[in-house]
């Protein structure tokens, strides 16, 4: 491998939610870019904000490494209920791609020599607002360095 272990995930992440989520506009590094005006939605930022490592042995290390996938999107309808069925599906549009994306990552891996499969922990809002909805999906996966 030319790369480091993160470059690696994050293109090979980009180049997958490319190739299967076309409804997906934007993938990017998470640098708290949300209301940044060169993200078109619905979007998705990546971090990796946590690795702990333990040794195994001969220097050689073992990872445990969380990835954070933020979907973005703009509440384009209203989910009120009242509002007609088909206008509250369209509100709910962003839980359909998080279930897509959920699908998409959940036991997958760019490479099995490199990395254990992803594993998805948790899902969580957050940001809700008039103008954004932001869902965080929290994965694991680990690799020896």
């Amino acid at each position: 491998m030319n790369q480091d272990f993160y470059s690696y995930i994050f293109l090979a992440l980009q180049e997958r939610i490319k190739e299967q989520l076309p409804e997906i506009a934007h993938i990017d590094l998470d640098f708290g870019q949300d209301d940044a005006p060169q993200i078109i939605l619905p979007a998705i930022l990546i971090d990796f904000p946590d690795t702990d490592f333990s040794e195994i042995g001969d220097g050689s290390l073992f990872a445990n490494a969380t990835i954070s996938i933020r979907l973005l999107a703009s509440p384009i309808s209203q989910s009120y209920a009242d509002a007609p069925l088909e206008v509250r599906a369209d509100a709910l549009n962003y839980f359909t791609l998080e279930q897509h994306l959920i699908e998409l990552l959940h036991g997958w891996s760019p490479n099995p020599d490199l990395c254990q499969p992803l594993i998805i922990t948790r899902a969580q809002t957050t940001r809700a607002t008039p103008q954004l909805r932001s869902r965080k999906l929290t994965l694991t996966t680990a690799f020896d360095l």
